[in-house]
């Protein structure tokens, strides 16, 4: 926001972020919750978000899958030598 960029507004001329853009003018804006994976910036991404009670906002986490996935292959790896 404090650079004046928007994913919603970039959307419309950049197919790569339609994903994202997507997520976040269906479910976030309307006070959704929920798990999503969607491409942004050239990787595969995870998000949660859920509503701020009362604000009008919502909080979001996303991470690259391979970031969130690499804690289960270490236990995929851990379980298979034990």
């Amino acid at each position: 926001v404090l650079n004046g960029y928007s994913v919603i507004e970039d959307a419309k001329t950049n197919k790569d972020d339609r994903g994202l853009a997507d997520i976040m003018e269906n479910q976030m804006m309307r006070g959704e919750s929920g798990v999503e994976r969607y491409y942004f910036d050239g990787a595969e991404r995870i998000m949660s978000f859920a509503p701020i009670p009362g604000t009008g906002w919502s909080l979001a986490s996303a991470a690259t899958l391979n970031d969130f996935m690499s804690g289960i292959d270490r236990l995929k790896n851990t379980t298979l030598i034990v």
